[in-house]
């Protein structure tokens, strides 16, 4: 799930030429925490690298203080199992008296934007002018691309939401392509690339492909259009 954060200065995307999906987030006022800046151009900007660090040692202060959480009957014991190197952090709950029974909880940071802040260099689905979209820290996806510690990844759920709304075979299809790469074992293929490819397809092809078809024949479309 997203997770809301917010910073006591101004926050503005500035969109990457060559990544038209990331965006560095350029922080300016009184209040920058300068504990989180990397210095670009005279600019001040957002680390996605030390940004990871202070949620990290944030969680990781509180956890041992989460260590008998009362739920019902049941008593749980949380653990910060994933780190957020990839996107999201993740925090399991084990029950302690049953330790078979267990409660995973992913989050990622995000910092969220009106649809005016949208830049004109990022495409959008079409007839999408309202609702807010975020950024979120991620590496370029782009095989070969140089990490760059100021990258951030554009997502906008509701916009998604939005494009997807009556095509419950295209939904089914997107699941079915996710739990394929699972069962694969295909870590890499996040589930924003996935997604990202149903959207353009939608985007593009909406008023002249039938969405209404079963969702394995979608997904073979889908694939062999954006190869």
């Amino acid at each position: 799930m997203l997770t809301k954060t917010e910073l006591p200065c101004i926050v503005e995307p500035v969109v990457f030429e060559k990544h038209p999906s990331f965006v560095a987030l350029c922080l300016s006022g009184p209040d920058v925490p300068e504990n989180l800046v990397e210095l670009h151009n005279g600019e001040k900007f957002l680390s996605r690298l030390k940004l990871h660090n202070w949620y990290c040692e944030n969680i990781k202060d509180v956890i041992p203080e989460l260590d008998n959480i009362q739920c019902g009957k049941n008593a749980y014991k949380l653990e910060y199992t994933g780190h957020g190197y990839a996107v999201a952090h993740t925090l399991v709950a084990t029950c302690i008296g049953n330790s078979k029974r267990q409660i995973y909880f992913d989050f990622v940071p995000a910092f969220e934007f009106d649809a005016s802040a949208w830049h004109n260099g990022m495409k959008k689905a079409r007839n999408n002018n309202n609702g807010s979209w975020f950024a979120v820290p991620r590496k370029f996806t782009k095989p070969g691309a140089a990490d760059d510690p100021l990258s951030f990844m554009v997502c906008a759920p509701y916009w998604e939401r939005m494009v997807l709304q009556d095509k419950q075979n295209l939904k089914d299809s997107l699941r079915l392509m996710k739990a394929m790469r699972n069962a694969n074992g295909m870590d890499r293929l996040i589930s924003y690339m996935i997604k990202s490819i149903f959207m353009n397809r939608v985007n593009t092809d909406d008023e002249m492909y039938n969405w209404n078809k079963s969702p394995g024949n979608i997904l073979i479309s889908v694939s062999k259009l954006s190869t």
